[in-house]
């Protein structure tokens, strides 16, 4: 009995898998050559800028954060320069540089610049208001009488700093501190506890910095605790075996947890103004509410406009086509402005309900569209077979009709979600604090401007987080149907 012959290696594997997909044609080989060195060339130092050589410690001094300056011929160091030295970066000249450690005090970097090929530099000592300074002199000698100018760049590295020292602002805007769990000894005992666990598998520097993130997430303990319920409920809400009549009402119990611990005024919490509530529990405040009322009235307008009766399909479609042809700053300015124009005198309406309207009724007319296209993909045939089960157009509608369509639409209203999600930045237009201003306000501290990159990063990493998880959860659930 002869043996199996195997199939070559080149075939096989993660060879086999390589030749298939990426080098099976010229072209193709030539194309996975330049996206990899695409790559290479900006991934690797990404990777470098923004984790293996950055700052991320929480109390890391000021004058460590500014990232680029010049040395003038007549730009004096003092004695604390001269002994410690201008810092971890590159010299450059012209077209030559060295590079310098942080540890290099003045004279090996002047000693380090005489290395440079036709380059002569040496340092004068002099005194100013009493004071002891020093001159770099550096000379080209092949153009002595030439000014020669220096330039002195720090490692190119990302600042995280901005995050952890600004995280509560970031994160919970102008609502206000309250120390009352932060000065617990419960708390103390656990942020020490987490601390002596993660010292054990983590550098030092790292686990101060999260500890610190910790305490200063807690300072908003209320607006943090009612996030953690929103979530909770969220990740619940992915088993579908909780789909019950139940799970609504813990539902409605959870948004009014998440009411009293923003607002406050009962349970000997302090009463909070809507004014100040900020940052992302407004933005998901904002999102989860529009999305929750928004998908309930794009089904009903759906409906609507397919009705036989004239009008309320006329009704709809005007409603649907009016909102859609117009941006939702004009409605959020409309809500917030003109609004309050045609309520009785001394009534007013909470800004924050006024902004949550306009995003409902912007968002329900775009899913309205996306609906009725799932009813429209739905054949003739299953309408006709509900008739002829004897079924009225409400039971056509819930049994038949709309799980089907509904179904096919997951991809698309997902998209008019996230869209929506995103769009709730806008409500900056009407002076409301979301998450994207708070981070705005943080980038207009003098302190903090240069490092707009990692700030802008940061929220579009948390962005990109929660967007993902919508994504993928309809994914999951498309998955589901499709399996019955």
């Amino acid at each position: 009995m002869s043996e199996a012959i195997k199939p070559p290696v080149s075939n096989v594997g993660v060879i086999g898998w390589l030749r298939k997909n990426l080098f099976n044609s010229p072209l193709n080989s030539i194309l996975t050559i330049i996206v990899l060195a695409c790559m290479y060339y900006t991934i690797v130092p990404f990777i470098n800028w923004a984790f293996v050589d950055s700052v991320y410690r929480y109390d890391t001094p000021k004058e460590k954060l500014q990232f680029s300056n010049f040395l003038e011929p007549s730009q004096s160091i003092d004695q604390e320069k001269f002994d410690k030295g201008l810092g971890e970066g590159l010299i450059v000249i012209g077209k030559q540089s060295v590079e310098i450690e942080e540890e290099d005090n003045f004279i090996k970097i002047a000693e380090q610049i005489n290395s440079l090929d036709n380059i002569d530099a040496s340092i004068e000592k002099s005194s100013v208001e009493d004071k002891t300074v020093y001159f770099l002199k550096v000379k080209d000698t092949k153009n002595p009488e030439e000014e020669v100018e220096i330039e002195f760049k720090n490692k190119s590295r990302a600042c995280w700093t901005i995050i952890p020292k600004n995280i509560r602002f970031i994160f919970y805007g102008i609502y206000p501190i309250d120390e009352s769990i932060v000065n617990t000894s419960i708390w103390k005992f656990t942020s020490g506890s987490l601390k002596t666990v993660l010292d054990f598998v983590l550098p030092t520097d790292f686990v101060d910095t999260v500890i610190f993130m910790l305490d200063e997430m807690m300072l908003g303990w209320r607006p943090l605790f009612a996030m953690i319920i929103l979530g909770t409920m969220i990740l619940l809400s992915r088993n579908r075996n909780y789909w019950k009549r139940w799970f609504l009402f813990l539902w409605i119990f959870a948004f009014f947890a998440m009411g009293i611990l923003m607002k406050g005024g009962i349970f000997g919490l302090e009463d909070v103004e809507s004014t100040k509530w900020s940052g992302l529990p407004l933005t998901l405040i904002l999102s989860v509410a529009g999305m929750v009322a928004a998908y309930p009235l794009g089904v009903i307008l759906a409906l609507g406009r397919r009705s036989n009766m004239v009008t309320i399909r006329t009704i709809c479609v005007v409603y649907i086509e009016l909102i859609r042809g117009v941006p939702l700053i004009s409605l959020l300015f409309m809500s917030s402005i003109m609004f309050p124009l045609f309520l009785p005198e001394g009534l007013t309406l909470n800004k924050i309900i006024r902004a949550q309207a306009a995003i409902i009724l912007f968002t329900g007319a775009y899913i309205a569209e996306v609906v009725r296209g799932g009813l429209q993909a739905i054949p003739n045939g299953q309408y006709e077979a509900a008739e002829a089960l004897g079924l009225n157009y409400f039971q056509q509608m819930r049994l038949i009709i709309l799980p089907q369509a509904l179904k096919i639409v997951i991809p698309p209203t997902v998209g008019v979600l996230i869209s929506a999600f995103k769009d709730t930045s806008l409500v900056v237009i009407i002076a409301l604090y979301d998450f994207l201003m708070t981070t705005q306000t943080v980038l207009r501290d003098p302190d903090w401007l240069a490092f707009s990159v990692e700030a802008y990063i940061f929220i579009a990493m948390i962005y990109f987080i929660l967007c993902y998880v919508m994504s993928s959860y309809s994914r999951r659930l498309e998955s589901e149907l499709d399996r019955g």
